[in-house]
């Protein structure tokens, strides 16, 4: 009796919890390729010899839970054929109320569907309380989901974006989001850290890029110019030998600002995200032009400072740049600035810095 308890109440949540992403099965050929997956399924299932026993996904104790009327189609591979992700559930798999939560994934090959591997979201108990990865949509050969758990902690925050790879999907970034705690609470962000700049044709530029790096990257849209306290804010990030205090030299973009050191060493100081479909990937998380001011101060409620610019129109946002910086008589001493307009959207980020 307990068993059965376990089992409807899993399935109740199931059906509640985990809104995996909506079938777009309207069209005959996708009903058609749902027949496929249908039918290879059930065989991958029944089969003595599976790969899903095999790998141990499932065994002859565990029970399966699949969502046909839930498949999310797609080009995963580049190849313009359509893919799909199946989600389903396994219960009991060694006789315990643990569930573990997957989805297979199918690619088309010679025009068939055919069963590739499947990708682990995470195990789960009676009551769901591990996070879950939630896929949505694929879009440009990307994976779009979100993290969730019994307590849907991060449905409010975008996107978090996968990639498919032969055997496995792997995390290309993360929103910027505040951690989970133990607990499954959310604790709020204390600093910015950024790592590179993801350039829309997929290349990483370095937060603190060599000049040759940048001027091989950009070409001539990537000018220097000499340095000038209205472009940059100082103290500055980069180091300087005894001849050289400070910069004498800045690079511009149309969409961005940098500092540039006496050992050409570069590094951003500014990003127009209006100008740009760029990505600034952090250790928090990743800014992009959807950023926006409700999504930041959800991620830095406590931490983060906040003016309005009456002159341009626009909310100032102030991060701290470490976890442990001293503030002066309340104000950081260094910091990413992001600006957002009347709306909410993000238009800018910059480092400042106190003189």
């Amino acid at each position: 009796m307990k068993n059965l308890c376990c089992k409807i109440n899993f399935i109740l949540i199931l059906l509640t919890v985990c809104n995996y992403g909506i079938a777009q099965s309207g069209s005959v050929s996708e009903k058609n390729n749902t027949k496929q997956i249908e039918d290879l399924f059930q065989k991958l299932k029944n089969s003595p010899s599976s790969v899903l026993k095999r790998n141990k996904i499932i065994s002859n104790k565990s029970t399966v839970y699949e969502a046909f009327d839930q498949i999310i189609w797609g080009d995963l591979n580049g190849d313009n054929m359509v893919d799909a992700l199946l989600p389903f559930w396994v219960s009991e798999r060694d006789g315990g109320d643990l569930s573990e939560a997957y989805y297979a994934v199918f690619i088309t090959k010679n025009g068939k569907l055919e069963y590739d591997f499947s990708y682990s979201t995470g195990i789960a108990g009676t009551y769901l309380d591990w996070p879950l990865i939630q896929f949505e949509k694929i879009k440009d050969g990307k994976i779009y989901g979100r993290e969730t758990n019994k307590n849907d902690v991060y449905s409010d925050f975008p996107y978090w974006v996968y990639q498919y790879a032969k055997g496995n999907i792997e995390t290309l970034y993360e929103p910027l989001h505040p951690t989970l705690g133990g607990d499954y609470e959310l604790k709020p962000l204390e600093y910015l850290k950024p790592f590179f700049v993801k350039m829309p044709d997929g290349k990483e530029l370095d937060i603190e890029p060599s000049v040759k790096a940048l001027k091989a990257y950009f070409g001539n849209d990537f000018k220097i110019k000499p340095y000038t306290t209205e472009v940059c804010d100082g103290p500055f990030r980069l180091p300087y030998s005894e001849d050289y205090k400070e910069p004498t030299y800045y690079g511009e973009l149309p969409f961005a600002h940098f500092e540039i050191n006496n050992k050409n060493k570069a590094a951003w100081d500014f990003i127009d995200f209006t100008k740009t479909d760029a990505i600034l990937i952090t250790e928090q998380g990743y800014i992009n032009k959807r950023l926006t001011l409700k999504d930041l101060k959800k991620a830095f409620p406590k931490t983060c400072k906040e003016f309005f610019d009456d002159e341009n129109g626009m909310t100032i946002i102030s991060v701290s740049t470490t976890k442990d910086e001293e503030l002066l008589n309340g104000i950081m001493e260094s910091a990413w600035q992001v600006a957002f307009n009347k709306k909410g959207q993000i238009q800018w980020i910059k480092y400042w810095g106190a003189c």
